[in-house]
């Protein structure tokens, strides 16, 4: 299934540039497409906190809010 190889595929990257917020972001929206909401909240939250600052992050805790209905 091609998520669960870009969920793979994200992970390596994440252990290779740890600092890269917007991997973060990735697997979130990655996770949705699969339909594991609760992972994915899971995984944004943690990112929410970890990288504040990231615009890409406000707007995918607001879509996120909006889709999952949060």
């Amino acid at each position: 299934n091609e998520g669960a190889k870009a969920i793979t595929q994200i992970n390596l990257l994440e252990k290779k540039y740890p600092g890269l917020a917007s991997l973060r972001f990735f697997k979130v929206s990655a996770l949705l497409v699969q339909k594991k909401t609760s992972e994915a909240k899971l995984v944004l939250e943690a990112a929410a906190k970890e990288f504040p600052e990231s615009e890409a992050g406000k707007r995918l805790q607001e879509l996120f809010q909006k889709r999952a209905g949060l």
